[in-house]
């Protein structure tokens, strides 16, 4: 009997082949097709076999579907990132555009999933498409971690960020402490979209106070209230009175914060100094201009990228780029 090797007629022509076209072609199961396919070892399948199988494949042109592979590995070349708590602008493009970029070089595909819904939502789709690693700054729960793990899905929550918090933020502070200002006050965002990277960053805030030897007296959230700001300084100020200097959570923070000092007639940097972080243009534009600290973000994305897919027990190849102060008229 001749088995035909023609690829489907008619309108079946323009479909993909399937795995059940290469078993029909070459007189075998689909089962017998997805062992030789697969290279699953402990099959008696004898060679001739697994070489007519191979061949009328390739005469096809079938190709497994990724997905499908990857569920049979039980991992894929998939990192899935959640948005949640995720800050929107220049600099988080920045760094988006470094990190897809490494990790296209590698071979991984960035699936990014918007920060909507609760993290059984992230924990699902993680295990639908056999992520290789979960990027979130959310919270995973025990259960979740496992149920993932049990999935081969690797999970890098919030602690893949803080390092690099803790960098940042004795940076920001270490330079106020070098200018002699010990007291301090921290400003914080109110978005509520910066909740969890704000609460991170003004625990590593703390930490690096300590470590520095200075004191982050209180805390002030500044919004796009200009009149609020204005009041909730002047409390703030009034309540720890030997406060110097201001760190700012990021630049739009700060830039509100010399707003707030402009309406109080408070002197920038003589009163009360303020250094924002990130580096935007636009505290290059304000008065008087902003000192802030700027980080090597296509440098940082890509080292992100290279630390994520390695080897869970790989040693460090490498550091973390240091963040540099840009010093302006502010502090």
């Amino acid at each position: 009997m001749t088995v035909s090797r023609r690829r489907p007629a008619g309108d079946d022509a323009r479909r993909r082949p399937t795995s059940a076209d290469v078993a029909r072609a070459s007189g075998v199961s689909r089962a017998t097709v997805s062992y030789v396919l697969n290279n699953v070892a402990g099959q008696t399948i004898p060679e001739s076999t697994r070489e007519r199988v191979r061949e009328v494949a390739r005469e096809l042109g079938y190709v497994p579907n990724a997905m499908a592979q990857a569920l049979k590995r039980g991992t894929s070349r998939v990192i899935l990132l959640d948005l949640y708590g995720w800050p929107w602008g220049p600099a988080s493009d920045r760094f988006m555009a470094a990190f897809d970029a490494e990790l296209a070089s590698a071979g991984f595909l960035l699936l990014v999933r918007h920060g909507i819904g609760a993290a059984v939502d992230i924990e699902d789709v993680a295990v639908q498409v056999a992520a290789h690693t979960v990027v979130s700054r959310r919270e995973f729960d025990a259960g979740a971690v496992e149920a993932m793990g049990n999935a081969g899905v690797r999970v890098a929550a919030s602690q893949f960020f803080q390092g690099a918090q803790r960098d940042l933020l004795l940076v920001q502070l270490g330079y106020l402490r070098e200018r002699g200002h010990t007291q301090l006050l921290y400003a914080l965002p109110d978005e509520p979209s910066l909740a969890e990277l704000a609460r991170i960053r003004l625990a590593a805030a703390k930490e690096a106070a300590r470590a520095l030897g200075v004191d982050l007296h209180a805390t002030v959230t500044l919004t796009a209230d200009p009149v609020r700001n204005r009041d909730d300084l002047a409390a703030a100020l009034t309540a720890s009175p030997g406060v110097t200097a201001m760190a700012a959570y990021n630049d739009d923070v700060a830039l509100a914060a010399l707003a707030a000092c402009a309406r109080l007639g408070i002197a920038v940097p003589d009163r009360l100094a303020v250094i924002g972080l990130d580096n935007t243009r636009a505290g290059a534009q304000a008065m008087p201009t902003l000192t802030t600290v700027d980080m090597d973000l296509d440098t940082i994305g890509r080292f992100a990228a290279r630390r994520l897919i390695a080897p869970p027990d790989a040693p460090p190849a490498e550091s973390l780029p240091r963040a540099t102060v840009v010093a302006r008229e502010s502090a």
